[in-house]
């Protein structure tokens, strides 16, 4: 569905078009380049990049780790279903989305 602007917010603009004035002060590259120099996020070093990569990677050693230990020896492996099973999966749930819609 697409939106009709309302003409009583266009009409005086196509009677009247906005009056742009000209700054000579202002030059082309000057424009193109204004917010060249807005942080947009913080700079880092790569001593510090370094140290967040390797922060992380140990953080990912712990949680696996952990999960070992909540797992045990005891855990089931659950088994992978065939692509047909996949496929019949995948259908019902377009059908229940679907079906879902309607109502």
């Amino acid at each position: 569905m697409l939106l009709k602007p309302k003409k009583r917010v266009w009409e005086p603009l196509k009677r009247k078009p906005l009056d742009v004035v000209h700054d000579p002060t202002i030059s082309y590259e000057n424009f193109l380049n204004i917010d060249e120099d807005v942080a947009v996020c913080g700079e880092m070093t790569d001593a510090e990049i370094t140290a967040e990569v390797l922060g992380s990677e140990k953080q990912d050693d712990d949680a696996d780790s952990l999960g070992d230990e909540i797992a045990g020896s005891s855990a089931e492996e659950v088994p992978v279903p065939s692509a047909a099973d996949a496929m019949n999966h995948v259908q019902e749930y377009v059908r229940i989305f679907y079906n879902s819609r309607a109502t």
